[in-house]
Parts: C-alpha cells; sequence; structure tokens
C-alpha cells in the first residue's frame, strides 16, 4: 500500500512539473550538443517528481541523440520510450520573419578564401526554415561549386535536461552566392504556434579541395513552431 502511493505520488509531481522542463538545463551528451544555461526551480520540481517515481520503478536510460532523432523521423514523432518535448531557447531573440545572417570567419584552403555563411531559422509559411551558402572574392582561386550542409537544430527537454536534436537537413552543390546567388535550403513543417529554440548549422566542402573542417553555427532563436514529423531535406 505504502509503495503505490508513493507511485502515485511521484506520477501526479511529474504530470505536474513536464510542462514545467525549462530549456536553460545544462548537460552533457555524447554528441557535445548540450543546451548550456542556469538550472532553474521548476527543473529540480521535476527532477524530484522522477525521483520520487524511481523509487519505485526502475529509472529509464537516457535516449541517445540518435535516438532521438530516429523517433522524430516517425509518423507520430513521440514515442514513450524516450519522453520529452521541443522548448524554447531562454534569453534567444524572436524570429522576425526577416532573413538576419551570421558568418564564420573567413577560411583559406590552398589559395581560395572563402566565408561560411547561414541566416537564422525563421518562420517560412508553415515550416521553418534557414540557409546556408558560401562566399569569395577570390573566385578565380576557387573551386567552382561547395557541397553545402544546412541543419535546423532545435532545444529539446527530457528529465535529464535539454540538448540540440536536429529537425530539418538539407545538402546541395552550389556556387558562391555572392556571384550566382545559390544556396541551400533545410526546412521542416510546423504543428503548432508553440515556440521553440532552433539554431543554424552551416558546413561548406570545397569539391576537390581539402578545407577546414570548421562548420558555422548560428545563435539560438525563438521560433513560433513546433515541428511535426517527419523530417524534411
Amino acid at each position: 500500500m505504502r509503495d503505490s502511493s508513493i507511485r502515485c505520488l511521484g506520477m501526479v509531481l511529474m504530470l505536474v512539473a513536464v510542462p514545467l522542463v525549462p530549456a536553460s538545463a545544462a548537460t552533457t551528451d555524447e554528441d557535445g550538443r548540450s543546451v548550456d544555461g542556469r538550472r532553474l526551480s521548476p527543473f529540480l520540481v521535476q527532477r524530484f517528481a522522477y525521483a520520487v517515481a524511481d523509487g519505485v520503478m526502475a529509472p529509464p536510460e537516457r535516449c541517445t541523440i540518435a535516438e532521438l532523432e530516429q523517433m522524430l523521423n516517425q509518423p507520430n514523432g513521440t514515442s514513450e520510450n524516450c519522453p520529452g518535448s521541443f522548448a524554447p531557447y531562454p534569453g534567444a531573440e524572436a524570429d522576425t520573419s526577416e532573413e538576419q545572417t551570421s558568418v564564420e570567419p573567413q577560411a583559406r584552403a590552398g589559395s581560395c578564401e572563402y566565408e561560411t555563411r547561414g541566416d537564422y531559422p525563421h518562420r517560412s509559411g508553415g515550416d521553418v526554415s534557414a540557409h546556408g551558402w558560401w562566399e569569395t572574392t577570390t573566385y578565380s582561386s576557387c573551386p567552382t561549386h561547395a557541397d553545402v550542409e544546412v541543419w535546423i537544430q532545435g532545444v529539446w527537454c527530457d528529465r535529464w535536461g535539454c540538448r540540440w536534436l536536429t529537425a530539418a537537413h538539407g545538402e546541395k552543390r552550389i556556387r558562391p552566392r555572392n556571384i550566382y546567388n545559390e544556396r541551400t535550403t533545410a526546412r521542416r513543417a510546423c504543428v503548432s504556434h508553440d515556440v521553440v529554440g532552433f539554431r543554424t548549422v552551416v558546413d561548406v566542402d570545397l569539391v576537390g579541395v581539402i578545407d577546414p573542417p570548421d562548420r558555422y553555427v548560428g545563435p539560438p532563436r525563438d521560433v513560433p513552431c513546433r515541428p511535426g514529423p517527419p523530417l524534411s531535406g
């Protein structure tokens, strides 16, 4: 009887605390995609609720990044084995639905000098969207094309904390945008206007040339879009 009462208490506390999971809980993971920030009191309430429940139930193992991203590609995008939800990023600027860009410091591959660029995740119609591209002022010394990959990553929070999960991905072989106005797009449909923290990650691989492994990682932006399955791009 006592175990049943403790179990019930734990479940009630979990139901109350789950909506309060903040995107600011600091944690680490195998892919280095932790979301840094303060541990807010609602998160401590949730952890206490889980601790009570774990006193009478075997605690589950934390799902890996790969398992979570595979789950998000399923028809319903959820799983009892990997509970959690997308969440805002504390302190992030709000989406203005206007293209705002940022740039990685200039890189060099041989005699080719180029920049990796991307815009911030933003709402575009019924999707969350972001773009990536490369630019150069020494085009005659560069390959004609580069393979440009773009990832849109969203803040995902569970009982252990928060991590960045890939919500959309795009890849395309393109010429420099400042000359040919070409870019790579990643996008994913939204199922609601719930605010979620996103960031853009861009990788430029010059064709036929060994280039630096650096990636552009943009600042977090809060966008009124909860991603829906499946992944696009």
